[in-house]
């Protein structure tokens, strides 16, 4: 079965090596960034294959490899995680990260991060995952609405997305689901006899969309429970801005209150009167049951590792099946999250 791109033929290495005029070792070395070829021979080879559009499958090639790989380990192929953030990547500052190294290596790939920060345009970040052999892309968190991650094309990659936070994004993309996540934390509220219940969903400077989604999940709650619930205006403040989430809660008084993370609650428990906070239910969107300061808490656990998971389950079928660049079917996955019964949303006294 031939394998065609707008109907087209995918071009070979031999269409390389003849169009170039050198044999198909120099080639693949070309495609190596050999320092065995001549500065010249390499960059004119890498320009006529890239002009072929003719590009190395790791994949195939190990597959085709034969009785080798039963003397040699196979090499895990590469797949490289992109991201914008101010500084660099880190598991405790990004979860989204924390499971996919070990779970891509389960699949038979390793994954390298890139902060697209550290690169001058779009054009220079393809130009160093083609040349180094990634097979796939992994588009992380993006929080910088003026990102070159807008002006990635990815035509030569297998892509997927696992975050909430592209605005403008055509490949498959799978996350925990913000807006069920809001709705199980306002259910959890109600059951336990909870009613001027606030929710603090807050917004992220520059916005992304999970902010709108948690706004909106608010309202619907809102609305659904008309009549059983105190209607209170939700916190839209930004996620750090603490003077302000305090000015609300002592404005409004809820009962309850949801809050976008855990770092809110100790907010509280350090700046309220010991009778106010004693009586004042809190869940938050975010907890990690395995953290000291999070177990504590109650709230809905985003589930980082199934995302993981789900995430590099769809790349690895992409790969595979050699699909690049935008799917002609776009998959948005979004994984119902858990609840966490922490202690700190207890069910309330009836007057």
């Amino acid at each position: 079965m031939k394998i065609r791109i707008k109907g087209k033929k995918r071009a070979t290495i031999i269409d390389v090596a003849r169009k170039a005029g050198v044999s198909k070792s120099t080639v693949s070395l070309a495609m190596k960034n050999s320092p065995l070829l001549a500065r010249k021979t390499l960059k004119r080879v890498q320009e006529i294959a890239k002009k072929l559009r003719y590009r190395p499958n790791m994949l195939f090639s190990i597959m085709g490899s034969g009785n080798r790989l039963k003397k040699k380990k196979i090499e895990s192929l590469p797949i490289a995680f992109l991201y914008d953030d101010k500084v660099n990547l880190t598991r405790e500052r990004l979860p989204d990260f924390a499971y996919l190294p070990e779970i891509a290596l389960r699949y038979g790939y390793i994954i390298e991060p890139f902060n697209l920060r550290e690169f001058n345009s779009a054009e220079d970040v393809e130009k160093v995952l083609y040349h180094r052999g990634y097979v796939a892309i992994i588009i992380g968190r993006i929080i910088n609405r003026d990102s070159v991650a807008y002006d990635l094309k990815l035509k030569d990659f297998s892509v997927a997305s696992n975050t909430n936070t592209l605005w403008r994004y055509n490949f498959h993309r799978v996350s925990g689901d913000v807006f069920k996540a809001l709705q199980m934390a306002w259910d959890k509220c109600v059951e336990a006899g909870y009613v001027r219940i606030g929710a603090a969903p807050c917004r992220h400077n520059p916005s992304v969309p999970d902010d709108d989604l948690r706004l909106a999940a608010v309202l619907e709650r809102q609305r659904h429970y008309e009549g059983k619930v105190e209607i209170i205006p939700p916190f839209q403040g930004e996620t750090g801005a603490q003077k302000l989430f305090l000015e609300w809660v002592n404005k409004w008084q809820p009962d309850a209150i949801i809050g976008f993370h855990i770092g809110q609650y100790y907010i509280l428990k350090e700046n309220l009167p010991e009778n106010i906070f004693s009586k004042l239910g809190f869940c938050s969107l975010i907890v990690n049951p395995i953290d000291e300061w999070s177990n504590p808490i109650s709230g809905v656990i985003y589930q980082e590792k199934e995302v993981a998971e789900t995430t590099i389950s769809i790349l690895d079928q992409e790969v595979r099946n050699r699909i690049q660049g935008m799917p002609k079917n776009i998959m948005h996955i979004n994984l119902t999250p858990k609840w966490h019964e922490g202690k700190t949303l207890p069910l309330r006294k009836k007057i």
